[in-house]
């Protein structure tokens, strides 16, 4: 009964695949993906019931990460949400005023294909969200959880293709992640601080990452702690996006190998631990190629080396390490991650776990990488 106490005749009750059950069960007891940013009301399921477009378009998101943590691609249950969210979708695009849920439906469709790695239809997706954010005069005109949803659409696609936001920023970015404030990071953490001579932007952006991975781990956070997260996460997606350089970017400075490195190894980071995409996703394999292209292009570095730049190329390649787990290319950072070590005079696991601490670090996600990337670090001696 989809409607529940709420709706006890299952008056909105919609047309369902026989399996469809099974997916409105995985999203209530399994489904994770980006709830710390989009901060999901507890009745956002049954909201949707009324509206087929954004119904479908939820549970084709969901069937993506339940398909890519299967290893399946483009299951029947999953075609047939999407197929009954493009039906839904077009029938209401008819009418004369586009609904912020429309909006929202759009963006998960197209966010759902480039989870999926079908880059190009999610490209076609992407250009049809952002004709109709304008005929509603720009995403500030969007309301609550859909502009959320319709930026995370936009972040997704922007960071695949390498470009900044098409949409314009939701949420003014507090004093504290200013460039003013890198005297007072360097201050509270000096291997933080380090980064400012490699990147002053990458240096308020992994702070800010910091100071979120730290707060993440309270048990039961109150609402209004949830939806500071939620606006931390999103101001520091746009931030990591805006260092895209772009043919209009030329103010931009160009990132260093290093920083560049940094920057994908973030990314890596948002995605894995805040917003929880499939680690299956082939988002995943695209990132870990770009972030091996970059640690190629470093220098190389050694017991010579400066304390804080061995410490966050450590980082780097325990980060690569943790997206790659379940491919072979984790091998190539475990390989890196040696050499650091040794750099290092890294010689138990302990000493590993204290040395990234002072990074970005979430404890038990983080320390759990750790203890496997050392495990392999000691097989492949």
């Amino acid at each position: 009964m989809i409607g529940g106490r709420l709706d006890p005749f299952d008056s909105f009750a919609p047309n369902l695949n026989p399996m469809s059950d099974s997916l409105i069960l995985y999203y209530h007891q399994v489904f994770s993906m980006n709830s710390p940013i989009l901060n999901f009301p507890r009745d956002c399921f049954l909201r949707s019931t009324p509206d087929l477009a954004w119904f479908h378009s939820i549970l084709y998101i969901v069937s993506a990460d339940y398909d890519v943590k299967l290893g399946v691609s483009d299951s029947s249950l999953s075609l047939y949400h999407g197929g009954a969210s493009f039906k839904f979708i077009n029938t209401e695009l008819q009418e004369k005023v586009i609904r912020d849920s429309t909006i929202s439906a759009v963006a998960l469709v197209a966010s759902r294909e480039g989870i999926c790695g079908n880059f190009e239809m999610s490209k076609v997706h992407m250009e049809g969200l952002e004709r109709i954010v304008k005929k509603r005069g720009g995403i500030q005109n969007i309301k609550g959880i859909h502009a959320q949803i319709a930026t995370w659409c936009d972040f997704c696609y922007s960071n695949i293709w390498n470009l900044q936001p098409r949409f314009s920023r939701l949420y003014d970015v507090p004093p504290e992640n200013s460039l003013r404030e890198l005297d007072r990071t360097t201050a509270r953490s000096p291997v933080l601080g380090s980064i400012a001579g490699i990147s002053s932007e990458m240096a308020c952006i992994l702070w800010s990452f910091h100071d979120v991975s730290s707060s993440s781990t309270n048990a039961t956070p109150c609402p209004s702690d949830l939806q500071k997260t939620s606006m931390q996460i999103y101001n520091i997606e746009y931030d990591l996006l805006m260092l895209n350089e772009t043919p209009n970017s030329q103010k931009i400075k160009r990132l260093s190998n290093e920083a560049a490195a940094l920057k994908v190894a973030a990314h890596l980071y948002l995605y894995l631990l805040l917003r929880k995409l499939p680690s299956g996703s082939p988002v995943f394999s695209e990132l870990i190629t770009r972030l091996r292209n970059a640690l190629d292009k470093c220098d190389e570095v050694s017991e010579d080396s400066q304390y804080d730049r061995l410490i966050w190329r450590l980082w780097i390649l325990l980060v690569g390490y943790a997206a790659a787990a379940e491919r072979e290319d984790k091998w190539k950072f475990v390989e890196g991650s040696r050499a650091i070590c040794k750099a290092l005079h890294i010689t138990r696991g302990a000493q590993l776990n204290s040395s990234l601490r002072a990074t970005v670090w979430q404890e038990l996600t983080c320390e759990r990488w750790a203890k496997s990337l050392w495990a392999d670090c000691l097989r492949v001696r």
